[in-house]
């Protein structure tokens, strides 16, 4: 059994989060223009009311059926998708990965904190 270093896994990872983060700005911008009143009786108009529940359904979404990167994850010599090591059995809990098929396992450098 081989060892490789993916280095890439955890950048890919901060993207997807730090990219989430990003596209939620102009939401947040949108959001507080939709208010009125003055400054003790704020309302929320119907369309921010609207926006908040796109948004709500969006993460409900997004946590449900988007999957998250370790379980989608490519061996890079072959492309198939292999499943995660389970922590216990990886050294300090990191994030690897087993390709049978190739017989690699792909160490990330990521560790899990929980």
């Amino acid at each position: 059994m081989i060892e490789r270093q993916d280095e890439n896994y955890g950048r890919r990872t901060l993207v997807t989060v730090l990219g989430f983060m990003v596209l939620c700005i102009p939401f947040m911008i949108f959001l507080s223009k939709q208010s009125y009143g003055d400054e003790n009786d704020k309302h929320l108009t119907t369309a921010g009311w609207l926006a908040l529940v796109v948004f709500f359904a969006s993460i409900i979404v997004a946590v449900l059926f988007v999957p998250h990167p370790s379980k989608r994850y490519r061996c890079k010599s072959c492309g198939r998708n292999i499943q995660p090591i389970p922590f216990d059995t990886s050294p300090n809990r990191e994030h690897r990965f087993h390709c049978s098929h190739c017989d690699v396992v792909w160490t990330t450098g990521v560790y899990d904190e929980s």
